[in-house]
């Protein structure tokens, strides 16, 4: 039994005999075969072949567990596997089962890989193909030509060069890059990374997920995306930018105008060179529309809807704040809940509505209804549901709180002032006046009416009434009936046409027939009625006139009307109205004069002529607010 194990020899070794016979063949040129030297194994792998000094091409010699097949055909090619493998290119090398590198030193290891066409070429894995020179295919089933590597699984890089790493990524194009899982990079210059992107514009990027940059220069980030317009750009989630230059970043946005941008959450700008900008806003004006913060629209050209559901619709509109409504051209809504629906119309501040064209509401709850009308100030509801200031007619003003301006061209400056009716160049101005003449009517003061054309009336309380024109009433409680009538004082009643100066117990009362006469000094208490105009004369000609006189608001303003009864006169209970002659004396010390017994008495003229020019100067500031508005 030893002897038989003994005798038992290593199928691996080579005997004397079989070395000396491949020797022979080799060295005569015959073709080696199994047949011929018997190898089989490994042991063709400790065979060295020389001719003289040169060791031979190895170009035949296959190395196979069962037995050897004669497959290599390239100068250097060398096969090495455990199945049928194939290396005919120069400096070949197939390494495993089933592979094929048939190009200049090409290499392929593994199983079923193909390195084929030009050099340099690499497979490693299974079922990769590569070719076209400098090529490399690693994993499984992947494709690279021309200077391309691709790496994972089902992988393909045919552009030049080009980069596809992962798990079925596509990259087509020259210098294309495709990444991760299911990526297209089909754009020369494109990279598409992450998981089903798609980079198909000539230097276009996507990057994440579901992203789709289609156009030139395009770039898709994050989640959804598309950016199909040249230079476009989209960030973020669901974002849409397909206007060339466009931008969308956020959420659900969307940039389909050139050169637009939406940025934030479901906002749309179409508008060339628009933006929408915060939440829900939408910038569809053709040209330059904004919409920035919360659910605006900017639909009119060259517009702007900036806060919290403000709409521009107009051409160059602009509406900003709070529920603001700017609706034509050159329009301006700012504040809170605002209307400016005329053409270069402006409603600020709340609940304002401008509606005709060049107007201006200012304040609250004021209106300006008719062309060139303006309302400032503030106003309120009242029981019926109407706002004021209210500018209802045309070239009209009202200023302060609560006023009313209904006739063209009237005003109503203060607080609850109105100039009425159909009328026309009417003004109200200080506080509850009231002006219904049809014509040029003035009520300057407290409490003041003027209901007849061309009539005026100033100071506290004084009344004008209907039908009566060309009255005045200035002073304190003033009241006239008739037409051409002139009161001056406190508490007259004027019955007939004519002048009234004085208090309801001391009076002038002058009417004429045409005729001038002059009268100087003191009347004193004197009563009187005349059948001609007693006039005191005022005759530039007869005076050194030495300048204006400048006294106005500022005097009137510091002037403090008073209660009062006259001590000296116990019988009459009746409190009065006027005027302290200590107060006016620190203001207007020209109203003043000292009397014999020392007491202080009071000149009507300077009082009168700085009412006068306050009245100027309020008229003056009030022209100016038009101007402005304007």
């Amino acid at each position: 039994m030893k002897k038989e194990i003994k005798e038992q020899k290593d199928p691996f070794l080579v005997d004397e005999k079989k070395r000396s016979n491949l020797k022979k063949a080799l060295l005569g040129g015959a073709a080696i075969g199994a047949g011929v030297i018997g190898l089989s194994g490994m042991a063709n792998a400790d065979i060295i072949l020389k001719s003289g000094g040169n060791t031979k091409t190895l170009s035949n010699i296959v190395s196979d567990a069962t037995s050897l097949v004669g497959a290599g055909t390239g100068s250097g090619s060398t096969i090495r596997c455990s199945n049928v493998n194939t290396a005919c290119g120069v400096y070949a090398t197939a390494f495993g089962a089933e592979n094929t590198a048939s190009g200049t030193c090409d290499t392929a290891v593994g199983a079923c890989n193909t390195a084929a066409g030009s050099s340099d070429n690499s497979a490693f894995g299974s079922y990769n193909t590569v070719c076209g020179g400098c090529a490399t295919g690693i994993g499984n089933s992947n494709t690279a030509c021309r200077l391309s590597t691709a790496v994972g699984f089902g992988n393909s890089a045919s552009g030049y060069p080009s980069t596809s790493v992962g798990h079925l990524n596509q990259a087509s194009d020259n210098w294309s890059t495709a990444v991760g899982n299911t990526n297209y990079a089909t754009g020369c210059y494109s990279s598409a990374l992450g998981v089903y992107t798609c980079a198909s514009g000539i230097e276009s990027s996507a990057s994440g997920y579901l992203n789709c940059a289609t156009g030139d220069d395009s770039s898709a980030f994050g989640a959804c995306n598309t950016a199909c317009g040249s230079y476009s750009t989209a960030i973020g989630a669901c974002n849409l930018a397909s206007g060339n230059n466009s931008t969308a970043v956020g959420y659900t946005n969307k940039a389909t105008g050139c050169c637009t941008v939406a940025v934030g959450r479901s906002n749309c700008s179409s508008s060339w060179d628009g933006s929408a900008v915060g939440v829900c806003n939408f910038a569809t004006g053709s040209t330059r529309a904004s919409a920035i913060g919360f659910y605006n629209k900017a639909c009119g050209d060259i517009s702007t809807a900036s806060g919290y559901n403000n709409t521009a619709s107009g051409l160059c509109s602009v509406a900003m704040g709070h529920g603001n409504l700017a609706s034509c051209a050159n329009t301006i809504a700012i504040g809170e809940a605002n209307r400016a629906t005329g053409i270069t119309a402006t409603a600020m501040g709340y609940l304002n509505c401008s509606t005709g064209m060049f107007n201006a509401a200012v304040g609250y709850a004021n209106k300006a209804l008719c062309d060139g009308a303006s309302a400032i100030g503030s106003g309120c509801y009242n029981g019926m549901g109407h706002c004021y200031n209210s500018a209802y007619g045309c070239q009209s003003t009202a200023v302060g709180y609560l006023n009313c301006a209904i006739p063209q061209s009237s005003t109503a400056v203060g607080w609850k002032n109105c100039a009425g009716s159909m009328s026309y160049g009417d003004t109200a101005v200080g506080y509850c006046n009231k002006v219904s003449g049809d014509f040029g009517s003035t009520s300057v003061g407290y409490g003041n009416s003027a209901s007849g054309d061309y009539s005026s009336a100033l100071g506290y309380s004084n009344c004008i009434g209907s039908n009566n024109s060309c009255s005045t009433a200035v002073g304190y409680m003033n009241t006239t009936s008739v037409s051409n009538s002139h009161l001056f004082g406190s508490c007259l009643m004027g019955m007939y046409d004519g002048v009234t100066i004085g208090t309801c117990s001391t009076y002038i009362n002058i009417r004429g027939n045409g005729c001038y006469y002059y009268s100087s000094g003191n009347t004193g208490n004197a009563c009187f009625s005349m059948g001609c105009l007693v006039v005191d004369m005022s005759d530039e000609r007869l005076k050194n006139i030495n300048g204006d006189y400048c006294g106005g608001g500022c005097a009137i303003q510091q002037i403090q009307p008073i209660k009062y009864q006259w001590k000296d006169r116990p019988q009459d209970t009746s409190e009065k109205v006027g005027f302290s002659a200590q107060n006016v004396q620190t203001v207007l010390p020209e109203a003043v004069t000292e009397q014999p017994n020392g007491y202080l008495g009071l000149v009507d003229r300077p009082i009168i002529a700085s009412l006068v020019n306050a009245v100027k100067e309020l008229q003056q500031r009030v022209k100016e607010l038009e101007s402005a508005q304007v």
